[in-house]
């Protein structure tokens, strides 16, 4: 019988079998890795942050001046207390009090004891624009809510770092007032579990 008459066959059902077999231990290698790199990130991104903190308050004592910590939506930036306002950390000075965003997709929520906020008394305006230019002053204003202060106590504070999504993974930064700052994780579970909404 010749080649050209002889019938095509499809695959056989033990083909198909080991074919998708192939298929899923690659497709969950791809996984694992994806997820891997995803846990690699938070470890190196908390534990940075958690250094940070610990030479922030370190450079609070040392320089005897109050320091703050900013945290915005993907980002987070250190302020110093000078001339009666917060101001932004200047880099070229202090680089590692930088500005620092977190990687994509990574959310930041945080429980903060005792939020900084306006403290001072507001005085009597002479005149209108120097109410206005108040105002747009306070709007710039920087107020950060975890302190550092010079004698060696900081804002009590606990931030999740992670990812919120249908694989949940996070670590936890947790701040005690005298200075004890500890980190935990991986944890697999939804980052506001045990958090009440208004927290």
């Amino acid at each position: 019988m010749s080649l050209r008459h002889r019938r095509v066959q499809g695959f056989s059902l033990l083909e198909l079998i080991l074919v998708l077999v192939i298929i899923g231990i690659i497709t969950a290698a791809i996984s694992v890795t994806i997820s891997d790199t995803r846990v690699d990130n938070l470890k190196v991104e908390s534990k940075r942050l958690q250094i940070l903190v610990s030479l922030a308050l370190d450079e609070a004592v040392l320089t005897n001046q109050e320091l703050g910590l900013v945290f915005e939506q993907q980002e987070y930036f250190f302020v110093s207390y000078q001339e009666d306002t917060w101001q932004l950390m200047d880099s070229s000075l202090s680089p590692q009090f930088k500005s620092r965003k977190i990687p994509p997709q990574a959310i930041l929520i945080r429980q903060v004891s005792g939020l900084y906020g306006e403290q001072s008394e507001r005085k009597p305006f002479e005149s209108q624009i120097e109410q206005q230019e108040q105002e747009q002053d306070e709007q710039q204003a920087l107020y950060p809510e975890v302190v550092f202060l010079s004698s060696a106590e900081l804002t009590p504070f606990v931030l999740r770092f992670g990812y919120d999504d249908d694989q949940p993974v996070y670590m936890q930064i947790t701040a005690t007032a005298n200075a004890e700052v500890t980190l935990e994780g991986p944890i697999y579970e939804p980052m506001n579990l045990g958090w009440s909404a208004d927290e």
